[in-house]
Formats: structure tokens, C-alpha cells, sequence
């Protein structure tokens, strides 16, 4: 783990690694003035190649006292999700198909309820998630709702809708 953080430290001083940082950067300054203070709870969805700027961002979160969720299609992996876990803010990691049950998970965090019980769900506190869930058919999603979304701040209004999930093989967790 040392080796890997000293040559991602030389790396920075390759000019397109270095760009590639410092706009992560700004990524982040960019996102900190659209958290209200009155926040209960952020909620991000990410990939691995942006651990620094979530590392920063949830610190930041901590200050605020603003709790913090992470998912996303890598966190299924027990040693990845341990690692991301070690954040300081974050209070779990989702590595499953939240679609059907985020509403729920998020309404039973911020009632102080465990939210282990739900499919893929790590916490500091201990157990291992349960990672048997695994997605299977497209029309259990729920259907997006936009009617609130802010689209005049978006000039290219494309809505975002995926067509595939998982491993196409269903092999992978």
C-alpha cells in the first residue's frame, strides 16, 4: 500500500497525471458550495480512480458534521470496500444494486437504524455485508422521475439511462 501511494506521489509530476489531479481538485472546490449546511446526509456514487477526491470531499463532510454513504459498481469487492471504509466520514459503503431499496436505507440511516440488513451494505461496525443479491431484471428498477430535476442549469439536457448492469457473463458479485 506505501509503494502504490509513492509512485501515485511521483506521478504527479508526469504533466498529464498532474492536470488529471489538479482538475479532480476543482472537482472537488467546485462541489463544496452546493452543500447546504442544513444537510443530513450525502450520498455518492463513485469509481475507484476518484478515492482522493472523496477522500477530501467526506473530510470536509466531517467537519460539517455531514454523514456520508458511498456506492457504486466496484464495491462488492470486501478488501476494496475495507480500504474506502477507512475514510475518515464515510459511515458505510453500498456494493450492490440500490435502485429498490435506497429510499428505505436512507430513511432507516437517518432514523438510526442498522442498515446492514439491506443486500451489500458495509459499515465500520463490523460484519460482513450480505453480497448475495445479485440484480437480475431491468424492470424492477423503478422508473427516474425528473419533473424537479433544475434542467436550466444544464445546458445539454440529456438524461442519463443505463441500458445493462452487472456482469454480462453473471459470474461477478
Amino acid at each position: 500500500r506505501v509503494a502504490v501511494k509513492k509512485m501515485m506521489m511521483a506521478a504527479r509530476s508526469v504533466p498529464f497525471i498532474y492536470n488529471l489531479y489538479r482538475s479532480k481538485n476543482r472537482n472537488f472546490e467546485s462541489v463544496k458550495p452546493g452543500i447546504p449546511p442544513d444537510t443530513d446526509l450525502v450520498l455518492i456514487s463513485t469509481y475507484f480512480e476518484n478515492y482522493y477526491t472523496c477522500k477530501k470531499l467526506c473530510a470536509y463532510l466531517k467537519t460539517k458534521n455531514i454523514p456520508v454513504i458511498i456506492g457504486g459498481p466496484g464495491f462488492n469487492n470486501k478488501r476494496v470496500t475495507r480500504e474506502w471504509l477507512n475514510i475518515e466520514g464515510v459511515h458505510a459503503i453500498v456494493g450492490s444494486e440500490i435502485d429498490g431499496f435506497m429510499a428505505d436505507l436512507v430513511k432507516d440511516f437517518l432514523n438510526g437504524q442498522d442498515i446492514r440488513k439491506y443486500p451489500g451494505v458495509f459499515t465500520k461496525e463490523g460484519k460482513d455485508a450480505d453480497t448475495s443479491y445479485i440484480f437480475k431484471e431491468m424492470n424492477e428498477l423503478p422508473v427516474p422521475d425528473f419533473t424537479d430535476f433544475p434542467w436550466d442549469k444544464y445546458p445539454m439536457r440529456i438524461i442519463p439511462y443505463m441500458t445493462a448492469r452487472g456482469c454480462g457473463w453473471g459470474k461477478c458479485n
